[in-house]
């Protein structure tokens, strides 16, 4: 008996030396392979060695990030949003993965439910996805079609990577719902109507969506600043001469007054209360012509904007945070041309040329207005106007000077000095109205 339990005891230390070799050689392997951890993320960092706690929750594209967890070790492939990227082995440990979001990485409604904003990890031993939004560009808006609409009208918003978008807002808190607008394909151009109490209050247009928010200048609805309104039925400015006469002085090739529906159909925006027309009737403008326009005292026009500005602008006001705006409406597909506000007759350093159809780098891309459309100038780009000025110095820059707004169908040359040859535009006509001062600067978001 006592032989057999000696062999029953080296049977039993040879079989658990045989697990034992099985169990080593089995980790020998799992380890050749990468090892044998569950893959955990602990979390996101931005990768930056000047930052030490840097814990993130959603990127955008280009963004350099570091996943923090264990169980990377054999790692095989990594996966954002679907797609297979590409991950420098060098950069991978059993506790840190450092990768870059490729900005053509597809994003946002580009990508199915199932698969957006996940980062999924493939090891030897796992596969694991974690949740993480990776977003886009921010949105920008850097212009609207018309800053005084009316309920009802529809406006265009303009600007950039305005895509994946949950609403805009327009100022007084009027929310609109993403059903109620389109984008283009080009994610530059927002349509929208216009709804109801959306024109009472100023202020800024605001876009929400999953890449962030942007807003709009604070130019939205501002009735009030305006300098020409009624033409030769519009009041004398306040102050003391030579600042204190009507703003408008006089009209060549021009209209009377006019206030009947311009255009009559169409969803586009409407005429302002009174409007001038240049040339008086429409007619066939050729090359190097001026077609018309009219001529105003500068000084008058900007006290006058200032008495009526209730507030949205004083004489300490930063020119960089003021532009003037006009409405106008060109019936006829315009390509050629340009309006000319010179704010000081003679002087460039006060000028403004404004033909949108010139695009920059010689392109031409036809405008067609559907409604009327707002002009703005910041006064920025007026260079005598530079070197942190105020309203009050461009009142006294100007004091005693005269102003014009005309109608030019010649050479148009781009800031980057590229020019723009005129030809004949036919029945052509356009209307204007509604000059004022507004403030110029966009909310913080």
């Amino acid at each position: 008996m006592k032989g057999l339990a000696s062999i029953r005891t080296g049977v039993m230390v040879l079989i658990a030396m045989f697990y034992a070799t099985v169990y080593t050689a089995c980790k020998k392997d799992e380890n050749e392979r990468g090892g044998a951890s569950k893959v955990s993320v602990e979390r996101v960092s931005l990768h930056n060695a000047t930052v030490l706690d840097s814990a993130v929750t959603q990127a955008r594209l280009g963004t350099i990030l570091r996943l923090e967890g264990q169980g990377f070790n054999g790692t095989r492939q990594i996966f954002l949003n679907g797609v297979k990227i590409s991950v420098n082995p060098g950069y991978v440990t059993e506790n840190n993965i450092i990768f870059q979001i490729p900005s053509t990485l597809p994003f946002g409604r580009d990508v199915s439910d199932s698969v957006r904003n996940t980062i999924r990890i493939i090891t030897n031993t796992d596969d694991f996805s974690y949740k993480f939004t990776i977003q886009g560009s921010l949105p920008v808006i850097s212009s609207v079609s018309h800053t005084l609409p009316r309920e009802g009208e529809v406006i265009e918003i303009y600007g950039q990577n305005l895509r994946d978008l949950t609403s805009l807002t327009f100022p007084g808190g009027i929310s609109v719902p993403s059903d109620n607008f389109t984008v283009d394909e080009t994610h530059t151009v927002i349509t929208c109507i216009v709804p109801e109490g959306a024109t009472a209050t100023p202020g800024a247009i605001r876009v929400n969506g999953d890449n962030g928010s942007a807003n709009s200048y604070n130019y939205m609805n501002r009735r009030k600043g305006i300098f020409i309104s009624n033409f030769t039925g519009d009041p004398s400015a306040p102050g003391v001469s030579p600042c204190n006469s009507r703003p408008y002085n006089y009209g060549t090739n021009v209209s009377a007054t006019f206030s009947a529906m311009l255009p009559l159909s169409g969803t586009g925006p409407k005429n302002p209360q009174f409007y001038r027309q240049v040339p008086a009737a429409p007619a066939n403008i050729p090359v190097e012509n001026n077609a018309g326009g009219f001529d105003f005292y500068s000084c008058s026009a900007l006290n006058a904007a200032l008495a009526s500005a209730d507030g949205a602008f004083t004489e300490s006001t930063p020119i960089n945070n003021l532009a003037i705006q006009f409405d106008i409406y060109i019936p006829v597909s315009w390509s050629s041309g340009l309006i000319r506000l010179d704010m000081l007759n003679g002087d460039n350093k006060f000028r403004f040329d404004y033909a949108p159809w010139a695009i920059g780098a010689g392109v031409v891309a036809p405008v067609v207005m559907d409604g009327w459309r707002t002009v703005t100038v910041p006064l920025s780009v007026m260079t005598g106007l530079s070197g942190g000025k105020t309203y009050r110095d461009f009142i006294t820059a100007v004091s005693g000077k005269g102003g014009s707004i005309r109608f030019i169908n010649g050479t148009f040359r781009d800031s980057g000095g590229t020019g723009y040859p005129p030809s004949v535009i036919n029945n052509f006509q356009y209307s204007f109205g509604n000059f004022r001062v507004v403030p110029y600067q966009k909310p913080a978001l």
